[in-house]
């Protein structure tokens, strides 16, 4: 029998799970077009194939189910038909790919990067969490909140805050979301730079020791 072909690229996949979800896109790709109708046994058959031809480790029938569930409930790039259709006649299926296969390919891609983003927000939010200074600087920031009113407190306040921006337009952040969340931070000047500091460190880190991609 003919291999199916993943038309995928490895270094764009960055776990196991993501990549055989991207094999069984290709699998139901190739499927939809030979057969007119089928099992998930077939599926299975195909599938195990082609994560052997990948050097992957063949799944079962349950876990392939959840792959197929996850496709169409959390990425949503397949509509997945079933009909039962009586005690001696089973079930029907269909697993419809609602876009192109490279498209599919490329949104999970993105599902799965924009996992990563969102853990490393979030593991860098808690890290400044952590060393932000809290007792010296939540009375600084109360202070201010209190001369809202001031004129001159505004104005200084703006051209922190334009300060702020620019040092971080410096660091040339990959993570656009780190600026935002630093600014809302009720502290000084000097401690939201220092933040910005401490943020692009762990960027430069993480993007050179775990290939992170944004």
């Amino acid at each position: 029998m003919k291999d199916v072909s993943t038309n995928e690229k490895k270094p764009n996949c960055y776990n196991k799970h993501q990549h055989k979800l991207i094999v069984l896109i290709s699998t139901l790709d190739y499927i939809n077009t030979k057969y007119k109708k089928y099992t998930q046994k077939t599926i299975l058959y195909y599938f195990n194939k082609n994560l052997k031809r990948n050097g992957q480790a063949t799944t079962t029938l349950r876990t392939l189910q959840k792959y197929l569930y996850r496709l169409e409930k959390d990425i949503k790039v397949t509509t997945n038909y079933y009909k039962h259709l009586g005690v001696n006649f089973g079930t029907e299926i269909y697993y419809h790919l609602n876009c192109e296969k490279n498209e599919c390919h490329l949104k999970i891609n993105q599902y799965f990067q924009e996992k990563k983003h969102s853990r490393f927000t979030s593991r860098v939010n808690n890290y400044l969490k952590d060393k932000s200074p809290k007792k010296g600087n939540v009375e600084l920031g109360k202070c201010l909140c209190n001369k809202n009113n001031n004129i001159k407190e505004k104005k200084k306040k703006q051209i922190e805050k334009f300060q702020i921006i620019k040092y971080a337009n410096k660091c040339n952040f990959k993570c656009k979301e780190i600026l935002p969340f630093i600014l809302k931070l009720d502290v000084n000047k000097n401690s939201k730079i220092k933040m910005l500091k401490v943020s692009k460190i762990i960027e430069i880190k993480l993007l050179k020791h775990k290939n992170i991609h944004f």
